[in-house]
């Protein structure tokens, strides 16, 4: 911005006096008045900010702690720390011999249960073909007694009684198929278990990362759900950090531009990508996140300055040293015929020293004292 040097009269204190008085006074005014120096600028067009300035953390988005989904000793640690593994990658081995060993017992547990239920079903055939002879034998004998009259009472009896003996012992024969059959899939399940906790006793890589610290050891025991590593991707990494409340309709999602500053000469470009929905019941402030851009200075766990832009556009603007307060009113000094004349100004965004006048139009190509105004 051009500035220029003008030497001017200043007739401020002339002018208040030619208000208040007349004749020898306002001579003498005019006698004492003397020229100053002053510094003018043509207002100028800029980019105007409103900003928030916080410290966040910078953290891995994609972090996590592999944990024991089933309780032992950890039997081999297959990773340090320092170590690029990929997803799917084996971490670390909890109890293997046990769990093997309880695999061929519920393996061994299927196999007795399954031949108890072909047992069963043999026995059930049995008394399927007793129950078909008794109740043919019953039949004919209660023909024989009842239309012939050809048996004696206590001969039907007895046919009758192996009858309904047959009948019970297919009752009970199909029950013990239907209880083989149910311990049967009791076992296969057992079986499906202990298969399932073998393979969860190899703990592998959700994802692409770095071993950033052991949290237990070879030896160690850890119970289900215990982290034992820490695992970061960092080829992506988020700012976070907090506002105040005050600013909670203005921080947009996908569209609220920040810059971090704290690692490297140059500031980051991000912007954030989530607004949490609610505030903080007790500290009256939201959490904000933003992805960082690939190849960034910053690592997890590092502070970093955020500088939340909430709002930017161009505007006239001058040095805020230049405006100023004179009867209740906002003002700036510009110079009209080598002469200093008060004008009220509305103002807008102040940023990087300068404030932003919203009487643009009337302000444009106006010489505005910067220097000396005072």
């Amino acid at each position: 911005m051009k500035k220029t040097a003008i030497a001017i009269v200043i007739l401020a204190a002339l002018l208040l006096t030619l208000s208040r008085s007349c004749g020898r006074k306002t001579n003498e005014a005019v006698a004492n008045a003397r020229a100053l120096k002053v510094t003018v600028e043509h207002p100028e067009e800029r980019v105007f900010r409103k900003t928030a300035v916080v410290q966040g953390t910078i953290e891995a988005r994609n972090s996590a702690q592999p944990a024991a989904l089933v309780p032992g000793t950890i039997e081999e640690m297959l990773v340090d720390e320092g170590a690029l593994v990929k997803k799917g990658q084996p971490l670390f081995q909890i109890d293997k011999v046990s769990l093997e060993s309880r695999v061929q017992i519920e393996r061994d547990n299927q196999n007795v249960a399954a031949a108890s239920r072909a047992e069963a079903e043999a026995a059930l055939s049995e008394a399927k073909a007793t129950f078909k002879k008794a109740d043919t034998d019953y039949r004919r004998f209660k023909t024989l007694y009842q239309e012939e009259k050809a048996i004696t009472l206590d001969t039907f009896e007895r046919a009758e009684t192996g009858y309904k003996q047959a009948e019970a012992g297919l009752t009970h024969a199909q029950a013990l198929v239907d209880l083989a059959t149910a311990r049967e899939a009791q076992a296969v399940s057992s079986l499906k278990i202990a298969e399932k906790q073998l393979a969860d006793s190899l703990v592998t890589a959700p994802f692409d990362g770095v071993i950033t610290r052991k949290l237990k050891d070879h030896g160690d025991f850890a119970g289900a759900g215990m982290g034992v590593l820490q695992l970061d991707d960092l080829s992506s990494l988020e700012a976070v950090f907090v506002l105040s409340a005050d600013y909670f309709n203005e921080v947009v999602p996908d569209k609220t531009a920040l810059l971090l500053t704290g690692a490297g000469d140059q500031p980051t470009e991000a912007v954030a990508y989530y607004k949490a929905p609610s505030l903080h019941p007790v500290t009256r402030t939201f959490e904000v996140k933003a992805a960082l851009p690939e190849n960034t200075a910053f690592a997890p766990g590092m502070l970093c300055n955020v500088t939340v832009i909430l709002e930017e556009h161009r505007g006239l603007g001058v040095p805020t040293a230049a405006v100023g307060r004179r009867e209740g009113q906002t003002t700036i000094f510009k110079m009209e015929n080598e002469k200093a004349v008060a004008q009220p100004v509305r103002t807008g965004l102040t940023d990087d020293g300068h404030t932003e006048l919203l009487d643009a139009g009337a302000l444009r190509d106006v010489n505005v004292i910067v220097e000396g105004q005072a």
